[in-house]
């Protein structure tokens, strides 16, 4: 039996625990049983930057990597994290699972650190939670100091809209809401829920300014030992594990709310679907002023396709 270990950052409630698993679930069906996949969760391996580096020299064998994260050694996976790119989220499933999109971001990946990518997980919708006052428009995000995941994308578009941000890791950022020293952070509602952050954070508004996914990456060396038969196990299992995550990112979100709405009747959602296109768009004008910047590192190639797909599936 081939055994390989993948972690992540995550407790046992968090989609990407619980897609990480059901990958592992679906290596050991489609191997009938002649691979293993041991999933460690609560960041035992370390930060993800940490866990990333280990991938990348072979520490660990494989993992899956906040896009946001890779795309600081990678720039062309900068593509993930250009704020309001894709209008939802069946249109970002489309494009990222597009072969024409795989095979420029995912060979630009292998070719600049050798780790071969299976794909993305999940795609959460991410928002703005705080512990100040309901966020409606962009003037509402002026002066609220909020944690980012360490994208300088994503930084950017948030000082874009006016907010000062700040890099807390993900472990510590309960503690930081609960010592005032950021104001709320970037995320989901879920996250909310499984960090406890909702026990600080008052509000939360669901931006979608990106669809937060991780991509699998495996080392180089561990992937070249395998046999072509264990390299196709692990490719299929992760095309079945990308549409379980695309199928129950919906469904996820739907939990947290209606568990928001059960436990915490006093935290305040505003939907994607509640926000008037007149106030999206002020969000929307502000963040995609730096688009330039960015496409410019990405590349315009992996930008011109990936924009031609997105006006494809729209």
């Amino acid at each position: 039996v081939v055994v390989l270990r993948t972690c992540t950052q995550n407790p046992e409630t968090s989609i990407t625990t619980i897609v990480t698993r059901y990958f592992a679930k679906r290596v050991e069906e489609i191997s009938e049983g002649k691979m293993k996949i041991d999933v460690y969760i609560n960041a035992e391996f370390g930060s993800e930057q940490s866990v990333m580096e280990q991938v990348m020299t072979g520490t660990l064998e494989m993992a899956p990597i906040s896009t946001s994260v890779l795309a600081n050694v990678v720039p062309e996976v900068g593509i993930y994290s250009l704020p309001f790119l894709f209008p939802n989220m069946e249109v970002y499933a489309s494009v990222t699972g597009d072969p024409a999109f795989q095979e420029v971001v995912f060979g630009a990946i292998q070719d600049q650190t050798g780790v071969v990518c299976l794909g993305g997980i999940q795609a959460t919708g991410r928002g703005v939670s705080n512990t100040k006052h309901p966020v409606k428009t962009v003037d509402d995000l002026k002066g609220l100091k909020i944690r980012t995941i360490g994208s300088s994308a994503i930084n950017d578009s948030f000082e874009a809209m006016g907010a000062t941000t700040t890099a807390v890791a993900w472990k510590e950022v309960y503690t930081a809401l609960q010592q005032g020293l950021c104001d709320g952070e970037d995320s989901t509602v879920n996250a909310n829920l499984s960090m406890k952050f909702i026990e600080y954070t008052k509000y939360f508004t669901e931006l979608n300014e990106i669809f937060q996914d991780l991509l699998v990456i495996v080392n180089g060396s561990v992937w070249a030992g395998l046999t072509p038969e264990q390299q196709a196990v692990l490719t299929q299992a992760s095309k079945d594990a990308f549409a379980y995550g695309m199928e129950y990112s919906a469904q996820y979100r739907q939990e947290g709310f209606d568990q928001v709405a059960a436990e915490y009747p006093d935290f305040q959602i505003i939907k994607h679907e509640d926000i008037s296109p007149e106030d999206y768009a002020t969000f929307y004008d502000a963040a995609t002023t730096v688009w330039p910047k960015y496409t410019e590192a990405i590349g315009e190639e992996v930008f011109n396709l990936t924009k031609g797909l997105v006006e494809q599936y729209s």
